[in-house]
């Protein structure tokens, strides 16, 4: 047995048997094990002596899912092909068994309302989803070359904002996130600020803090909605890939009209710089945009956008010299940026999440179907998988809040179930979980020798 994923299995395990039968004691926030001896030494435990803060619910949790992921990883990665294959069912068994781990361990939990038993409030306190991706529209402005989200004419209504709102707010978690996605959220506005009225006057209700983000192509930024997302302290998502020319090619309007587009979104940036908005640009990187990478980032970064986001396309094959053509030129950037002080390479800031593709966020669509994230992104490209990543609805009554955060570990495993029999379509999962590793890797690298 790999001596890697023997270690990590013992660790992983010896975490949820722990949180599964209560042998911790917890205090406050920190936490202390009754049976520290029967922990497994290793790089990934135990943290660092305040180096990472105390160990919480949700870090204890994420701990597993790395642990979890490095297996599957292990497992799925074409150098492990070779490997003899009742070792490789075995492991495939002891990994499905682990699947939705989360929810097999809160399911059966019940927060106590008497305060006495801390370590299952503790627990339960870490289980609910925080954060929800809101469909307003289908319909969109631009047709996208990269974009996987389908675009077809189809809104959100009240009644799926607030259902939405409303398991959002029921979990445990007292601080959370609302974002508005598309399509173009903003040819919905109208929804948008009920959504926005409805979940602080339920959140106050309760007692919890709600905030609000915006993913848009920016077009429709004029002076009134400027106004709503700054009183509203919203952080904002625009996209734009370069100049007029690399727009054209890459974001073309759907009316034909790529000039005067570009000459919108260039005006509404320059008026959303000078509000009391936090927003960031996101740039995407393909294969075809590769070699004006640089000078794309260049013309955003001389525009006065001192946040900046380069993404790398998802669901496409990345070649290797593609990929380390990438990796050199994103360096590049930062080096630059670094260097000049006049922008900010959001890729290298500890909140950036890798790989993307394993995004775990949770969305609902507008007819108020809830996704693992993964399934909106690839409905585009693989509408008939679409329907695995499927949750439910909320308009389903059986839904609980406290079962429906998912992880990397349970989004990878489930790309891997959901493409397993198609070559084409394994390979591109494959490619873009190992991009977003290798990424990830190259980030840490660069932060610390930084």
């Amino acid at each position: 047995m790999n001596i890697k994923v023997q270690h990590l299995k013992k660790l992983a395990d010896s975490i949820l048997d722990d949180c599964v039968e209560g042998r911790v004691a917890v205090l406050g926030e920190s936490w202390a094990y009754r049976a520290a001896g029967r922990r497994p030494a290793g790089a990934l435990w135990p943290p660092p002596e305040g180096g990472g803060g105390p160990v919480t619910p949700s870090n204890c949790l994420a701990l597993v899912d790395r642990c979890l992921l490095e297996i599957l990883w292990e497992h799925t990665s074409r150098k492990n092909r070779g490997v003899r294959a009742a070792y490789r069912r075995k492991l495939g068994l002891w990994l499905a068994r682990r699947f939705r781990y989360r929810e097999k361990i809160y399911k059966n939990l019940k927060p106590d309302v008497t305060g006495k038993n801390r370590f299952v409030n503790w627990l339960c306190s870490g289980s609910s989803v925080d954060r929800l991706v809101l469909l307003l529209t289908h319909s969109c402005q631009l047709r996208c070359a990269y974009c996987t989200v389908a675009k077809y004419p189809a809104d959100s209504s009240f009644p799926v904002i607030r259902r939405a709102c409303d398991l959002l707010l029921d979990g445990e978690r007292k601080q959370v996130y609302l974002q508005f996605f598309g399509g173009e959220p903003l040819l919905r506005f109208d929804l948008l600020k009920r959504a926005v009225e409805y979940g602080r006057l339920r959140a106050g209700a309760r007692g919890k803090t709600i905030s609000f983000s915006l993913t848009t192509n920016g077009l429709a930024l004029d002076a009134e909605k400027l106004d709503f997302l700054e009183k509203n302290g919203f952080s904002v998502e625009v996209s734009c890939d370069g100049d007029e020319k690399e727009n054209g090619i890459s974001r073309p309007a759907l009316a034909g009209d790529i000039g005067n587009a570009h000459k919108r979104l260039v005006r509404n940036l320059d008026v959303l710089k000078k509000r009391k908005i936090k927003y960031k640009v996101i740039m995407v990187v393909t294969q075809e945009n590769l070699s004006r990478m640089r000078r794309n980032y260049g013309y955003l970064s001389a525009a006065g956008h001192k946040s900046i986001q380069v993404n790398y396309a998802l669901g496409k094959l990345w070649r290797k010299e593609s990929t380390a053509r990438f990796f050199s030129e994103i360096t590049r950037i930062s080096g630059g940026a670094q260097k000049l002080a006049r922008s900010q390479l959001v890729n290298y800031t500890p909140d950036r999440r890798e790989p993307v593709a394993l995004n775990s966020e949770l969305s609902c669509d507008c007819d108020g179907v809830l996704y693992r994230e993964t399934g909106l992104c690839i409905e585009r490209d693989f509408k008939i998988m679409k329907e695995r990543f499927r949750v439910g609805s909320v308009f389903d009554g059986r839904i609980e809040p406290r079962i429906l955060g998912n992880t990397q570990f349970d989004n990878f495993f489930m790309l891997t179930k959901a493409y397993g029999r198609s070559k084409r379509l394994s390979e591109i999962v494959m490619n873009n979980v190992g991009f977003g590793r290798a990424l990830d890797a190259l980030r840490l690298r660069t932060g610390r020798s930084g």
